[in-house]
């Protein structure tokens, strides 16, 4: 198996002479995602009153379900392109709306599947509040059965996230076998991550590291403008400021994608 500097190194070397092409990549992509966001919200708009409900108070929701798979799938589609040594084209900036409906899908089952140990984390904290409630004082034994129900919480929450991470190769391997079939994905996705957890938790937290190191950049280059009241020429300066971290995602993107590739070649 491949060390978590190897990964990154072959990330590298994968990207050389191609940092412009997947900066141009991700920002059409980028693009296409948020113009399907503004289409949505303008055609169901967040109302001002507070008392009305409607689809445009579940846009951020919707908009994740709805579009974001296949958002993923092209970015995943490009960056596996980048890790076979080939040219990514701009028709795959689309790619991914190709199985629009079968990623959605896919994304939803994986939602579903997180979703059910949360609520489950939820209903232990539920229960927990109603025994503090039904009881007068708090005993020696009603701490510790109260203890119980704040551990099971934290163990259920964490299963969450475990049950999370090992589906996070669902986009790379749908990519690669757009035919397999969605429970096939779902199986082979947790087959793959056994026992990688711990390594997969390095590999983002990596990446983690950069974002603060260039927010922290950001900062320190528009605060003395921001501080004497120059917003206009902070809003300008933002823009080719933001372009970093679109360097350290398009990075980190490749990075996931080598990653998956020493996973399923068995590297």
């Amino acid at each position: 198996m491949m060390t978590l500097y190897e990964i990154k190194s072959e990330a590298r070397d994968n990207l050389k002479k191609k940092w412009l092409f997947s900066a141009v990549i991700f920002l059409i992509v980028a693009i296409v995602f948020f113009l399907f966001v503004a289409i949505f919200m303008s055609i169901f708009p967040i109302p001002t009153s507070n008392y009305t409900l409607s689809l445009g108070d579940l846009g951020l929701p919707i908009w994740i379900l709805l579009i974001y798979p296949a958002v993923r799938l092209s970015f995943s589609n490009i960056y596996l392109k980048i890790t076979k040594s080939e040219k990514p084209k701009i028709s795959d900036c689309y790619s991914g709306f190709k199985l629009y409906w079968k990623v959605t899908l896919l994304s939803f089952v994986r939602l579903l599947l997180v979703l059910v140990w949360l609520v489950l984390a939820y209903l232990s904290t539920m229960l927990n509040m109603i025994f503090i409630g039904i009881t007068s004082g708090l005993s020696q034994t009603q701490m510790l059965i109260s203890s119980v129900f704040l551990l099971l919480f934290i163990f259920l929450v964490g299963v969450a996230i475990w049950k999370n991470v090992r589906y996070n190769q669902i986009f790379f391997l749908l990519s690669d076998n757009p035919k397999m079939k969605i429970r096939d994905l779902i199986k082979k996705s947790n087959e793959l991550m056994s026992g990688n957890f711990w390594k997969n938790f390095l590999l983002n937290l990596s990446f983690f590291g950069w974002n603060i190191v260039v927010f922290i950049g950001i900062i320190v280059v528009i605060s003395p403008f921001y501080t004497v009241g120059n917003y206009g020429f902070v809003s300008v300066l933002l823009w080719p400021l933001l372009l970093p971290f679109i360097f350290v995602h398009i990075y980190s993107l490749v990075s996931k994608a080598v990653y998956y590739r020493t996973l399923s070649d068995g590297k």
